[in-house]
């Protein structure tokens, strides 16, 4: 008895498909229990005021996870960060890059079990640097906002003349203000962003109030 050319195709399909069915019945267990767990939910956001709200010094690691190293500097109560980057997912918790001048490192958002250690906070940063109350006649968080005159600007890491430069933001560029103000080496900074993402960071609003470099920007 012969066997017609398509029942022959018929069963190899049907071999394929069987096999693959099988492959997947066994990865996709695995690919499953591989995803990282983080049983509290992430609260925080980039461009977060944050602190610590248990009242016990958070730890400050080189890295987001218990793997990295923990670093000497702590991250006390009473003192306020900003989330630069963040949340990852490792070892059950839920991390987050914080920043406070020119100092950035990785902290826990907390642990199941104990709860939340870092809360939102719309206190101004006091870790190193100015504590005063800052204003801006021109700008708010919200707002749109570009580089006015033919010079570029730093973007930075944190809101002072010191911290690391991350970016800059030419004339003419659209962002959205995220947070601030703060006040720091006697300007006004903001936390912008631009529409693509990758431009983000603190920059300041000018050189005074008669001599500013960051304005409003209207329909863009």
């Amino acid at each position: 008895m012969s066997t017609s050319p398509r029942s022959i195709s018929s069963l190899g399909l049907t071999v394929m498909l069987s096999a693959l069915m099988l492959l997947c019945s066994v990865l996709l267990p695995s690919a499953v229990q591989a995803q990282p767990v983080c049983p509290l939910p992430a609260r925080l956001q980039v461009g977060d005021g944050v602190e610590v709200i248990d009242g016990v010094a958070n730890n400050l690691r080189s890295g987001p996870g218990l793997a990295y190293a923990r670093l000497r500097q702590r991250m006390v109560p009473g003192d306020v960060w900003y989330v630069q980057a963040g949340p990852i997912c490792a070892d059950g918790i839920h991390w987050y890059q914080v920043a406070a001048y020119d100092f950035a490192a990785w902290t826990a958002e907390g642990q199941p079990g104990r709860g939340y250690y870092l809360g939102r906070t719309d206190r101004l940063p006091n870790h190193g640097g100015s504590s005063a109350v800052c204003a801006s006649e021109r700008l708010s968080v919200g707002m749109r906002a570009m580089v006015g005159d033919q010079q570029r600007q730093h973007v930075r890491q944190a809101a002072n003349k010191n911290a690391a430069h991350s970016a800059w933001l030419y004339p003419g560029v659209p962002v959205t203000i995220l947070d601030g103000p703060r006040c720091a080496d006697g300007w006004i900074w903001w936390y912008i962003r631009d529409d693509s993402g990758r431009i983000q960071g603190w920059t300041s609003e000018g050189d005074g109030p008669a001599r500013p470099w960051l304005v409003p920007t209207w329909g863009r």
